[in-house]
């Protein structure tokens, strides 16, 4: 199953995805260099399926994209921060 298409709204400061009537949504701020995730809702009719992490991902990708630093106020996205950062360090050496 691929993950529908996920809308940046600037103006709102959210990334939504949009599924059979349910919107999952990730409320962010963006103040001196830094995006800081503060939100990640999923309604229980669209959890299990990934859409959180696609937002944490997608709120990245553009946090990367436009030169920014990416910080957390949200459990979720900490914890998802946290396992890509182990996975892209996974089998990488100190010298």
């Amino acid at each position: 199953m691929s993950t529908p298409s996920i809308q940046m709204d600037t103006a709102r400061r959210l990334f939504e995805i949009s599924v059979d009537g349910h919107v999952a949504h990730l409320e962010y701020r963006e103040k001196q260099g830094v995006l800081t995730i503060l939100h990640t809702l999923v309604p229980s009719a669209l959890g299990g399926r990934g859409y959180g992490a696609a937002l944490v991902d997608a709120a990245v990708a553009h946090a990367l994209q436009a030169g920014l630093r990416v910080a957390s106020e949200c459990g979720y996205a900490t914890r998802r921060l946290a396992a890509n950062e182990a996975r892209a360090t996974a089998g990488k050496t100190g010298h």
